[in-house]
């Protein structure tokens, strides 16, 4: 095999697994995407939704320390509830709080306050699916987050790809 015959081999290659990594990547930008939407569609139904009188069966702030690399621990604090809401004469619990993306330990500290255990609250119901509630209709700002990371991870890659198979082209690599 040729010096030239090797290098066209290795560039295709190196190109070939760039477009693969940079479809992976995108892949998993698309799912923020779509979840990211999803997500924010039922953010903005669930101002629509009927209200309903509820209360807090539990409600707890966890945190715990996770092992970074470097050695040291962060800490990760995280919400957890259950409320009791009644339709059409069933029962049901709700867990969700709302549709929103929490950004940090202050706003789950926040909610822990807001929503103590026996606390009577007003339960938002989907009149389509009472199975899903909220205490908090309505999104933010927050709510593009996940949208503006998965379009990122669709845009770098398709660049980087792009330009992996300009270069190959541009010096007759393939």
């Amino acid at each position: 095999m040729s010096a030239g015959d090797r290098n066209a081999w290795v560039s295709k290659a190196v190109v070939i697994f760039i477009t693969l990594v940079g479809l992976a990547i995108a892949a998993i930008g698309a799912s923020f995407v779509f979840f990211g939407i999803a997500e924010w569609r039922m953010a903005l139904a669930s101002r629509d939704w009927t209200p309903v009188e509820g209360i807090v069966e539990a409600s707890e702030l966890h945190e715990h320390s996770v092992p970074s690399g470097s050695g040291s621990t962060s800490r990760q604090t995280y919400f957890d509830i259950a409320y009791r809401y009644e339709v059409d004469g069933v029962d049901r619990v709700g867990r969700r709080v709302a549709y929103t993306v929490t950004m940090g330990e202050s706003q789950h500290r926040e909610r822990a306050v807001r929503y103590p255990p026996g606390a009577a609250v007003t339960v938002w119901v989907d009149p389509g699916d009472p199975t899903r509630a909220v205490l908090e209709p309505g999104g933010n700002g927050w709510n593009a987050v996940p949208i503006a990371m998965g379009l990122l991870a669709i845009a770098f890659p398709a660049g980087v790809v792009w330009l992996a198979w300009r270069i190959v082209r541009r010096f007759g690599l393939l």
